[in-house]
């Protein structure tokens, strides 16, 4: 997640929706919810 995106997060409080996440680095994949527990860490 590059400085902008952090910056962004932490001053407007903003929720994400899952792709703009995925899009900015934030996760790395979605899993669908009945996979949730098998890949948990």
């Amino acid at each position: 997640m590059g400085n902008q995106s952090a910056a962004m997060m932490m001053l407007t409080g903003r929720r994400l929706k899952g792709e703009e996440a995925l899009d900015i680095g934030l996760i790395d994949y979605f899993v669908p919810q009945t996979e949730v527990r098998s890949k948990e860490i």
